[in-house]
């Protein structure tokens, strides 16, 4: 993961009084296990920074987050739920 941006989650989510968890994802394959991993953490939330793995992969990362029932960020990554 790129550490200026971690710091940069890290910062605003103290912000807003909420605790950051990441998953690095290098993969496709990767996915479906990191955020997996985030739900048994008890995530309730997602962002995803920008990458092209993320913009070829958002459908599934879409479909991923509401089968968790975590906010939607269909219209940040540009999928329509």
């Amino acid at each position: 993961m790129r550490p200026r941006l971690i710091e940069i989650a890290q910062r605003a989510s103290a912000h807003f009084g909420v605790e950051p968890r990441f998953a690095e994802v290098a993969k496709g394959e990767e996915i479906d296990s990191a955020i997996g991993q985030l739900a048994k953490e008890g995530v309730q939330a997602i962002a995803v920074m920008s990458s092209p793995l993320f913009a070829f992969e958002r459908k599934r990362v879409v479909k991923l987050a509401l089968a968790q029932r975590w906010p939607d960020g269909g219209d940040s990554m540009g999928v329509k739920s």
